[in-house]
């Protein structure tokens, strides 16, 4: 059986339909199909395991689990996650910190954005803290 890029793409199709209540049904995320296609074909299925929190912030991150070992030595104030806050003149939502990245350590999403993470550097510490006062 010769395996086309067309089949591989139906495929993928019909999976994606075939699984998506079920893990909306458990509260998973849409699944990433990958496939391959040739004389090794395969088709991948993976999916995230998340719990989602206030703000639509997945709590089982690396990031927001750092914030919940790591915020108070950085100042930050418990209840954070998912709290909006404004910033320069935008609103986010705070989706934790990345130890990694000394001089941009809070991670959050801008608010009506695309979805596209932000880097923002400990200036930002007070803002947050001011979003969890409200």
């Amino acid at each position: 059986m010769n395996v086309t890029r067309e089949m591989i793409q139906e495929l993928r199709t019909e999976v994606a339909a075939a699984v998506a209540e079920i893990y909306a049904r458990h509260g998973l995320t849409q699944p990433t199909i990958k496939s391959v296609y040739g004389p090794s074909a395969k088709l991948t299925l993976e999916a995230q395991l998340e719990t989602l929190g206030e703000g639509g912030v997945n709590l089982t991150s690396r990031e927001a689990d750092e914030y919940e070992r790591y915020g108070e030595t950085m100042g930050l104030t418990a209840g954070a996650l998912g709290k909006e806050f404004t910033y320069g003149g935008k609103r986010y939502v705070f989706t934790g910190i990345n130890l990694g990245r000394p001089k941009f350590p809070l991670c959050a999403r801008e608010v009506g954005g695309r979805g596209m993470p932000y880097k923002l550097g400990r200036t930002a510490v007070e803002a947050v803290n001011a979003a969890v006062g409200k």
